[in-house]
């Protein structure tokens, strides 16, 4: 019953008159993207059918072939291939015409379909997959959506995967590669289990040039995403800065879902503490009588008592809530019992509430229309 099209402020037809498709004269230039860029990797296993590796050693390439090979890191921050009779290269390239499946100390594997890059550094190896656009979306969609699975969920998911990279790419340039394959860009974890693969790329592929743009300028707007808005988004100046686009408005997509609601205990104690430091408050009575009868029937940026105020977001991050639309449900037995709604800060796309407009029969146009107003959708030619 919450899915219905009358909670919609826009049509299909409605949406494709305000997301209008229009060239751009640009291209999509291939991704660099650091893996497993969190860990300090002393051993790389490289496997694919006829691989063609070239050894760099002051810009001068060895060439070399095989199926499998292992990277260790040399001296002075460079790097050692099993293959290479224990040269010590500035760096490694591995050139594939199909996959390239790495293994990362031995136990976690990922395949990619691409270039991969072996960077020496001190004391360890730095892996960076060169991209496609097409394997790069595919690669985020799969890993970003999970178990959600639908083409126009994929196809919209993929635009604004897309719009973020165009926003964003080179953010990590300094450290040699563009983006990340973790949570402080999109994640990206390689290929997707060959079925699944095969009907990720077949969505992606007719969308893969499209990013949303702005009404005003037509550069690529702040695509954010999230788990589930709980049934109401948030404001980007509540996190950042006003953007047209990022408003607040009910979703009701995003009701009944499996991350809809949450629950979660902690002492009456801490709880306060916490409260109390980070508001410069004195722990007496009346804040304690405050701090345990928090309620939010909508959504709030900010609690106040007496003067002195705390950001929801600054709570939620202090105790890693999964939102910032919580209240206290009830204090028992030296507990706080908290109660609230939704997964991720709540601005742009609910991928929940997006799934389920998809499987209740809205296209991927309906979708970024409901959770990106005053935008348009522009194609980029490759």
């Amino acid at each position: 019953m919450y899915w219905k099209l009358k909670s919609m402020t826009l049509t299909p037809l409605m949406a494709w008159c305000m997301l209008m498709l229009s060239p751009v004269e640009a291209k999509s230039d291939p991704v660099r993207m650091g893996i497993f860029t969190n860990h300090r990797l002393s051993r790389l296993a490289v496997g694919g059918n006829d691989l063609t590796i070239l050894g760099y050693k002051q810009g001068m390439p060895d060439s070399l072939t095989s199926n499998y090979f292992i990277v260790r890191p040399g001296s002075w921050g460079k790097v050692v291939g099993t293959l290479a009779d224990a040269v010590d290269y500035d760096s490694l390239v591995v050139i594939s015409a199909s996959e390239i499946t790495v293994q990362v100390n031995g136990y976690r594997e990922r395949v990619y379909r691409g270039r991969l890059v072996c960077q020496g550094r001190p004391g360890y190896v730095q892996p960076v997959a060169i991209l496609g656009i097409e394997a790069y979306l595919t690669g985020v969609v799969h890993a970003e959506l999970g178990k959600l699975s639908h083409p126009n969920l994929w196809k919209a998911q993929a635009i604004v995967a897309h719009t973020w990279l165009m926003k964003n790419q080179g953010k990590f340039a300094h450290d040699g590669f563009s983006v990340t394959d973790d949570v402080r860009c999109q994640v990206d974890h390689g290929l997707a289990p060959k079925e699944r693969q095969m009907a990720l790329a077949s969505a992606i592929d007719k969308v893969s040039h499209l990013y949303l743009a702005t009404l005003k300028d037509s550069k690529p707007i702040e695509a954010l995403f999230h788990a589930n808005s709980g049934g109401a988004l948030m404001p980007s100046a509540w996190y950042f800065s006003h953007r047209e686009y990022l408003i607040a408005k009910p979703d009701s997509f995003s009701i009944n879902c499996p991350q809809s609601e949450w629950h979660r205990q902690l002492s009456v104690d801490e709880w306060v503490k916490v409260l109390a430091t980070n508001m410069g408050c004195d722990i007496d009575e009346g804040f304690t009588e405050f701090a345990t009868s928090i309620q939010q029937k909508h959504r709030r940026e900010t609690l106040a008592y007496q003067g002195h105020e705390i950001r929801l977001r600054t709570i939620r991050e202090k105790f890693q809530l999964r939102s910032t639309w919580f209240w206290v449900n009830k204090v028992e037995n030296g507990m706080v019992h908290l109660q609230g709604k939704g997964y991720g800060h709540g601005i742009g796309m609910s991928q929940e509430g997006a799934y389920h407009m998809a499987v209740t029969g809205h296209d991927y146009l309906a979708i970024l229309a409901h959770y990106y107003p005053h935008t348009r959708l522009l194609t980029l030619k490759h």
